[in-house]
Order: structure tokens, then C-alpha cells, then sequence
């Protein structure tokens, strides 16, 4: 049989380990959400880019371009972005 002591331990060093499991779960998720994030701003610049040449504009407007038309659609600015670079492709 344990002493309070040994058995607070234990529990202490059980509560640690399962912490330590929730966040390397958190640090996965933020990790594959900034991934997300940056490959998501990618497009957007790439389809910047394009409606820039395509429209013979400056990127302010190629922007609103990209945000005026997602708003329309009711689409994320990634998705249209996807689209533009879908078709340049």
C-alpha cells in the first residue's frame, strides 16, 4: 500500500502525462491551421498577381476585386483565389 504522499505523486505525474497529451494535440491543430493559413494567403497573392495582369490594375484593387467578388458569392477570398489560379493554369 502507497502513503498519501507517494500516491499524490503518482497522480500529479498521471494529471502531468495527460496534459502534456492535451496539448501536443493543441500544438498539432495550431501547427496544421497556420499551415492551412499560409498556404491559403499564398493564393490569394498568386491570384492578386493574376488579376493585376489580366485587369492592368495596382494590387489595392486586384484585391477588392478578389474581396467584392467572394462577398458576392458568399466564398472565402481562398476560394475564389483557387478559382482565378484555376483558370490561369
Amino acid at each position: 500500500m502507497t502513503s498519501d504522499p507517494e500516491q499524490s505523486l503518482h497522480e500529479r505525474i498521471r494529471a502531468a502525462a495527460d496534459e502534456l497529451v492535451l496539448l501536443e494535440r493543441l500544438r498539432a491543430v495550431v501547427t496544421e491551421r497556420i499551415r492551412l493559413s499560409l498556404d491559403a494567403r499564398a493564393a490569394i497573392d498568386l491570384a492578386v498577381g493574376a488579376l493585376m495582369v489580366r485587369h492592368g490594375c495596382e494590387a489595392p484593387a486586384a484585391v477588392a476585386r478578389l474581396a467584392s467578388t467572394a462577398s458576392s458569392r458568399s466564398a472565402t477570398m481562398p476560394e475564389i483565389a483557387a478559382e482565378v489560379l484555376a483558370t490561369i493554369r
